[in-house]
């Protein structure tokens, strides 16, 4: 009674197993049993407003990788490193991190603009080699 009640409310069919899990589902909801259980399901079946609820939900299919993963980048793996070794620094000293990390950052742009060495223009070794 329960697969045809089923196929004519959703035109889905069902198994035997399907059915008999759907019996249990509605009798077991009872404190007492009803007089006409066959009866009393198929009220239950149609008075349901969507009767699919029913249905048995699809096992998804088991998920297999269709292309291997692509090895890290060296950027990606620098970038993780420098991650890293930041958080294995000692604590800031002034109790403000941000602060620290943005006057480093300050003293190594100045240090990067500063001229020295003998490659830079002006300095008393170019001089001597013109």
């Amino acid at each position: 009674m329960i697969t045809g009640e089923i196929r004519e409310l959703t035109g889905a069919e069902i198994t035997p197993a399907d059915a008999l899990r759907i019996g249990r589902q509605l009798l077991g909801r009872r404190d007492t049993p009803p007089g006409n259980p066959v009866e009393w399901t198929r009220a239950v079946i149609r008075a349901t407003p969507n009767p699919r609820t029913f249905l048995p939900t699809p096992t998804p299919p088991k998920f297999t990788a269709t292309t291997p993963a692509a090895p890290p980048r060296q950027e990606s793996i620098e970038a993780a490193r420098a991650a890293i070794s930041h958080l294995r620094r000692a604590p800031s000293p002034t109790g403000d991190p941000l602060r620290d990390l943005a006057r480093a950052q300050l003293s190594e742009a100045k240090a990067a603009r500063t001229p020295h060495g003998p490659e830079t223009p002006g300095s008393p070794n170019d001089q001597e080699a013109a």
